[in-house]
């Protein structure tokens, strides 16, 4: 906890780049493909379906949930149950729905079900339980609603104000899995990697292997430095990137990338640069 920071990942030690950040790795506390994806990728370990359609296994109760083995197909039982009779029974009705509402109901209901059934909660159910807060959004509060109304999805004791509030959560704190090309394949809960803020200039990346997270310095870091990654893509000027993390996130950022604007070495404005329309490829050769 750091006063203008808040909740912050420090490092213990030395990071020389490249360095992997293990206590802020790892599987996800709840995670599902997106509904485009669900025939593309294991419903639990994220690998990649062959090009072949019909390769992965799929649910014989909800014909939703596919699997690239039966090991996955079992291992993921314990969570898929809860969601298989919503699935089974409103799955058309949800297949209507954009990626983002279905994907967020779905891990709702996974995290919802694991928390419940947590008899002893550890240490993962305590990473969840902190998870940062957000105001609630009206969006949150109608798909909330919508949740309470999908049989099986939500365990009985989580009413439509638990499920906003873990919404609001979602949002701040969830990510989104991408696969080996940087396509979001799917969302996950991760909540040690959600301690990690923002930085327009990180010194850490993350990257995942099938459904696993995992954190990696990308510059040097030393001991008691902040560890911070970049919640938007890097790649667009200033005034682009902090209208982003103010509508998403609520926050401006005051790294050095964003209160001196984006130079070259030369000194020359690059966010101008990018800003400025660009001719097409014609007028540029004078077609």
């Amino acid at each position: 906890q750091r006063a203008t920071r808040g909740r912050c990942a420090v490092a213990d030690r030395r990071l020389p780049a490249g360095s992997p950040v293990p206590r802020f790795s790892g599987l996800p506390y709840a995670c599902c493909p997106l509904p485009s994806q669900r025939e593309r990728v294991c419903g639990r370990c994220f690998a990649q379906a062959p090009a072949a359609p019909g390769c992965l296994l799929r649910c014989s109760k909800c014909r939703w949930a596919r699997y690239c083995s039966r090991e996955c197909q079992a291992g993921d039982w314990q969570r898929h149950k809860r969601e298989c009779r919503t699935l089974a029974s409103k799955g058309g009705e949800l297949l209507r729905l954009d990626d983002a509402p279905v994907a967020d109901l779905l891990l709702l209901g996974r995290c919802a079900w694991r928390r419940h059934d947590a008899s002893s909660p550890d240490d993962e159910d305590a990473a969840f339980d902190a998870l940062e807060t957000s105001r609630p959004t009206e969006s949150d509060r109608a798909l909330a609603r919508f949740a309470t109304t999908l049989p099986g999805l939500l365990p009985p004791s989580c009413d439509a104000g638990d499920a906003t509030r873990l919404l609001s959560q979602f949002r701040v704190n969830n990510f989104g899995v991408t696969n080996e090309l940087l396509s979001v394949v799917g969302a996950g809960c991760y909540p040690p990697a959600a301690l990690l803020n923002h930085s327009c200039a990180p010194n850490a990346v993350l990257y995942y292997e099938g459904s696993r997270l995992e954190v990696r310095t990308c510059r040097d870091v030393d001991a008691g430095e902040e560890l911070c990654h970049s919640y938007v893509e890097l790649c667009q000027p200033t005034a682009r990137r902090a209208a982003q993390l103010r509508e998403r996130y609520g926050f401006e950022c005051a790294c050095v990338r964003c209160s001196g604007g984006l130079r070259s070495r030369a000194g020359e404005d690059v966010d101008a640069a990018m800003e400025a329309p660009h001719p097409s490829l014609g007028e540029a050769n004078g077609a």
